[in-house]
């Protein structure tokens, strides 16, 4: 029989976060402190972002209440976490670090349930859908896993959480069995986190076409994960750890396509080669390969513009990689159109294009994914603001591109796009005074490579890696 819930206050010293809540426990490295877990939400769950939302609004409202547990001693969150760190955040900024003002929220509101069983069935029927739509992919691989082994369909988790369910069993699968190998590290690079190091579960995705070559593969039907070399596969993941710890700027756009693939797996150090006896390049154990030098991801330079990234001749890529499916030959033409352009003889020409191209190619992403079935982005009302009427519609880039890198999860990307001005492009469109020099624009153009890809690439893979909870 339904019960009506009211909405009480509790003190926030009676509430306590829940270390085994699906969304982070299985990824979280940390102890059982309640300080050591607010930490992890800040900096992993994006509760930084919250306690900045509560901060500008000035309160916490009272129409989003925690659902909590007694546990007879104190409340147990079931759902509302990262509001909850939020909030204890907000009582000390500094000693936790985030960019905000004090405030004191003594209370908090909460639904208080008395029975797991009742909670649980709340959460998986009322809150499914719009609760995995702001988790990590792998947060959400996990609890599918979870799902699938308790009795849960194919078919009905891909109207529940995901399109395709049975990707995420596979990444779940293999995370199993690669944290037996690589522990906590592991655990910290599939996370997300504001320091840039985690967030690379895709990498780790976008090579399970490689599965073979890299000692494991997946069942047909049940998507098991067998390990078929134990020996090349520990190698393999051990390789992978210390590669992204070592670069941390490594994003999916470096392992992308097949030939990428294979120079990327030739890129990781020796204890994937000797598994392996016999490298990725056709080499003979103990004999070099043609070329193992690391090319650092040119990403890094994005995010960080004082880095100087020396390479050689040939290695960086001379345009982006458009993956999109149906992308309108415009959209096409305009990037082909500046990155064709001689830096040379035609400097400002090629400037000026690269505003064009970013702008283009936004647009062109916000008018036409769908951000879920029969919903465009364009057409939700977190956009218009960067959209007005006035006879006919015109769009404020400025605040569209403010808006789109604050669903970025990828960090690098969303670096690179806080970082890309398009003021020198503007001076040259609008002075005729002003000049651009050869290697200025040879440098936007490279800087800009890393965000088109990322704008263009696959609709279901861009999906993937923004907050469309927000939308």
């Amino acid at each position: 029989m339904n019960k009506s819930r009211k909405i009480t206050y509790v003190k926030i010293n009676e509430l306590l976060l829940d270390i085994n809540n699906p969304r982070f426990a299985e990824l979280y490295t940390g102890s059982k402190k309640q300080d050591d877990l607010v930490d992890y939400l800040l900096n992993n769950e994006s509760a930084d972002e919250i306690a900045k939302a509560i901060e500008e609004s000035g309160e916490f409202y009272a129409d989003r209440p925690l659902w909590v547990v007694n546990d007879g001693i104190k409340y147990l969150i079931r759902d509302g976490n990262r509001r909850c760190a939020a909030v204890i955040a907000l009582q000390d900024p500094t000693k936790y670090k985030i960019a905000t003002k004090e405030m004191q929220i003594n209370e908090l509101p909460v639904i208080i349930y008395d029975d797991e069983n009742e909670i649980s069935t709340r959460i998986r029927l009322e809150h499914t859908n719009s609760l995995f739509r702001s988790w990590d992919r792998i947060a959400k691989a996990l609890e599918v896993y979870k799902m699938y082994n308790s009795g849960s369909s194919i078919k009905s988790m891909a109207g529940e959480i995901d399109s395709k369910p049975s990707d995420l069993l596979k990444l779940a699968n293999f995370y199993y069995e690669a944290v037996k190998i690589s522990g906590d590290d592991l655990k910290r690079l599939l996370r997300r986190g504001r320091g840039g190091t985690g967030g690379k579960t895709v990498i780790f995705e976008r090579l399970f076409s490689k599965s073979k070559e890299c000692g494991y593969e997946f069942q047909k039907h049940t998507y098991n994960i067998t390990v078929t070399d134990k020996k090349l596969f520990e190698g393999y993941i051990k390789a992978m750890v210390s590669y992204l710890q070592q670069y941390p700027g490594t994003t999916y756009i470096d392992v992308n396509k097949d030939t990428d693939k294979e120079n990327f797996l030739n890129q990781l150090d020796n204890n994937f080669k000797k598994a392996k006896n016999v490298d990725l390049g056709g080499a003979v154990k103990g004999v070099e390969p043609k070329d193992t030098t690391f090319q650092p991801p040119l990403i890094d330079s994005i995010a960080n513009p004082t880095v100087t990234i020396t390479e050689k001749r040939g290695s960086r890529k001379k345009k982006p990689n458009m993956t999109r499916k149906q992308l309108p030959n415009a959209v096409r033409a305009i990037v082909d159109e500046c990155y064709n352009l001689d830096s040379q003889n035609f400097t400002n020409a090629k400037m000026a294009l690269t505003r064009v191209m970013f702008e283009n190619s936004l647009k062109y992403v916000v008018d036409n994914t769908e951000y879920k079935p029969g919903s465009k982005m364009l057409k939700s009302n977190y956009f218009q603001k960067a959209l007005y009427k006035s006879g006919k519609q015109y769009t404020d880039f400025s605040e569209l591109k403010r808006l789109f890198q604050c669903l970025i999860t990828n960090t690098s990307i969303k670096k690179a796009m806080i970082n890309y001005k398009s003021d020198e492009a503007d001076q040259i469109i609008h002075n005729f005074n002003v000049e651009a020099s050869p290697n200025q624009a040879e440098a936007t153009c490279n800087n800009l490579i890393p965000i088109v890809e990322f704008l263009l690439q696959d609709s279901q893979d861009l999906i993937s890696e923004i907050d469309i909870s927000k939308l």
